[in-house]
């Protein structure tokens, strides 16, 4: 049984909502303050890193489609540092079709206000609709 404060959880919660809100409605700056100054953002072999590469990818035009999440699991956190995993799937605004699923596997920091942030988020897709890797395969190339 992994014990840590129902506020590091609920923090951590929060970062996960922070972060499907920000990204869904193309909000760079929003999207860039969920990393840890440093962050990487994986998805595949692509890195996304400076603040510069995150907010363009979080801007990128086109059709985005709406970020769901479910069963988040903090494994650990021992001291300023988090291990978490969550389910995701994407749901397309336009129509509600399925455009992929896949889990996320995350390190996280804490800093000294004791705000938690990405330090390593990675994209693990299990399943995308061949429209949606069609534009991953657009702002992976950025």
């Amino acid at each position: 049984m992994v014990n840590f404060s129902g506020s590091d959880f609920f923090a951590i919660q929060t970062l996960y909502s922070r972060y499907c809100f920000a990204f869904d409605q193309n909000d760079g700056d929003a999207f860039v303050d969920c990393f840890a100054p440093g962050g990487m953002f994986q998805v595949g072999e692509a890195c996304f890193q400076e603040p510069a590469q995150l907010r363009a990818m979080a801007q990128h035009k086109g059709e985005r489609p709406r970020h769901h999440y479910a069963n988040l699991w903090v494994k650990s956190i021992v001291g300023l540092v988090a291990h978490a995993t969550a389910y995701f799937f994407l749901i397309a605004r336009a129509d509600g079709a399925m455009a992929g699923y896949g889990n996320y596997e995350d390190e996280l920091l804490r800093d000294a206000a004791g705000v938690w942030r990405f330090q390593h988020r990675r994209v693990i897709f299990q399943w995308q609709s061949d429209a949606y890797k069609a534009r991953a395969a657009a702002v992976m190339k950025m």
